[in-house]
């Protein structure tokens, strides 16, 4: 059962709505198909796209399913081609675009990119990353480039190296790695041409409650503060009116938690908000 789950902490708000000024929930339709277990998603204008990970009978999954936010309905789409399916890889929409890189399929850790069209319903391969496979690692994308931060192989259980996927040359740089220990399963969001980690695990199994600020132009990482109870990895985290909103998650203990959170970067506070009634 955690397994089936955990699908929904990845992608939200494509399956609730939260209401930010009346702190209120309203669940919608349910994934059309078999639960999953990290699973991946992007959003491309009302539509949010989720697919691949884990059935709770161990199986595999690279299909793909749309829900519109207008009709609040679920549509079948596009699946990834024959042989691409996976789990924990990132999901992020540029462009009208989604893209779909890495993760693993059973003890193979990928470092491919894909690139979805939605108006061909066409899967098309990008270059892939010039190094090891990895699944768990965080995505964001700033100044027209696709960061790749973290995740984890057969090498490690948690890597620092950071990767720029560049959309206009379509070629990849390696950054300077992260200044602390790797992250496997943190978040990222991005305002303001600012990227905020959040949270994951280390390589030596420590659960983090971090923020780190990134600047690109300096390709330098700062420590801006701390959330305020024990970390933690597969939180959900997505921005609204400047705001980041952090929900449930796992701890070192292995608790699962359905709690939110909304942090003011600018004021560095933190606030508790009601929690997913389920």
């Amino acid at each position: 059962m955690v397994r089936v789950q955990s699908f929904r902490l990845i992608a939200f708000m494509m399956f609730c709505v939260f209401h930010a000024q009346s702190q209120q929930w309203t669940q919608l339709g349910d994934f059309p198909a078999d639960g999953r277990d990290d699973g991946t998603s992007f959003v491309i204008g009302n539509k949010a796209w989720c697919g691949t990970g884990l059935t709770g009978l161990f199986e595999i999954r690279r299909d793909f399913y749309a829900f519109n936010f207008d009709t609040q309905a679920w549509e079948q789409a596009s699946a990834m081609p024959i042989g691409q399916e996976r789990q924990y890889a990132v999901g992020i929409s540029f462009n009208n675009l989604g893209y779909v890189f890495g993760g693993i399929n059973q003890s193979n850790f990928l470092n491919d990119l894909w690139e979805y069209d939605p108006a061909s319903e066409l899967w098309i391969n990008r270059p892939s990353l010039p190094g090891a496979g990895r699944s768990g690692a965080s995505g964001f994308i700033i100044n027209q480039k696709l960061y790749i931060v973290g995740g984890k192989n057969n090498d490690t259980e948690a890597l620092n190296e950071v990767w720029a996927y560049d959309f206009s040359t379509q070629s990849w740089t390696q950054k300077a790695n992260l200044p602390f220990e790797g992250r496997w399963r943190a978040s990222t969001v991005v305002i303001h041409d600012k990227i905020y980690l959040l949270f994951g695990k280390d390589e030596n199994e420590r659960y983090h409650n971090e923020i780190y600020q990134y600047n690109p132009n300096a390709d330098e990482w700062s420590l801006i503060g701390f959330f305020p109870e024990a970390g933690r990895n597969y939180v959900d985290v997505k921005v609204i009116n400047e705001q980041i909103f952090c929900l449930g998650g796992v701890d070192s203990l292995g608790t699962f938690h359905n709690d939110l959170w909304r942090y003011d970067p600018e004021l560095n506070t933190w606030h508790q908000l009601s929690p997913l009634p389920a």
